[in-house]
C-alpha cells in the first residue's frame, strides 16, 4: 500500500479477487485520488480486501463493481455484487464474520459504513471517510 497508493493497491486487490471467482469486474478508479492519511488509506484498503474476499468466498456473483472517488468533501468506495446477498442482521450478531470489523475500522478514522444486502439480491457497502486528519 506504501508502495503502490491506495489507487493501484485496490486496483490490484480487484483483478486478483476476479481472477480467482467466476466475475465480472467494472473498476472505476480515477488515476488521481486526493491525499488521504495512512491511516484512512489502510482502512480503506483493508475493507475493499475484506469485501472482496468475501464475494470470492461466498458470493456467487455474476458481476462485482468497485468504485473510488470524492463525494462532497468526503472519500467514498463502494463495492457491489449481484451475488446471493445475506441477511445483514443476522450476520451482525454472528460471530467470524466481518461487519463488526468493517464498522470498528471505519468508525476509528472518523468514517461511516453502510451494508446492504438481502438473499438473492447482491450486497452493496458503502463508506466514507473524511479527506483530513481529524483534531
Amino acid at each position: 500500500l506504501e508502495d503502490m497508493g491506495l489507487a493501484l493497491a485496490i486496483r490490484n486487490l480487484a483483478k486478483d479477487a476476479a481472477s480467482r471467482a467466476p466475475f465480472e469486474i467494472r473498476i472505476d478508479i480515477p488515476d488521481i485520488l486526493p491525499e488521504l492519511p495512512p491511516d484512512v488509506e489502510q482502512c480503506v484498503f483493508r475493507i475493499a480486501q475484506e469485501s472482496l474476499e468475501n464475494i470470492v468466498r461466498h458470493a456467487n456473483a455474476n458481476r462485482v463493481k468497485l468504485r473510488l472517488g470524492i463525494e462532497t468533501n468526503r472519500f467514498q468506495m463502494e463495492i457491489s455484487d449481484d451475488g446471493r446477498g445475506f441477511d445483514v442482521e443476522k450476520m451482525k450478531t454472528s460471530i467470524g464474520h466481518g461487519i463488526a470489523n468493517m464498522q470498528t475500522r471505519v468508525h476509528a478514522v472518523g468514517g461511516e459504513v453502510d451494508i446492504s444486502s438481502s438473499v438473492g439480491e447482491g450486497t452493496t457497502i458503502l463508506v466514507w471517510v473524511p479527506r483530513t486528519i481529524r483534531q
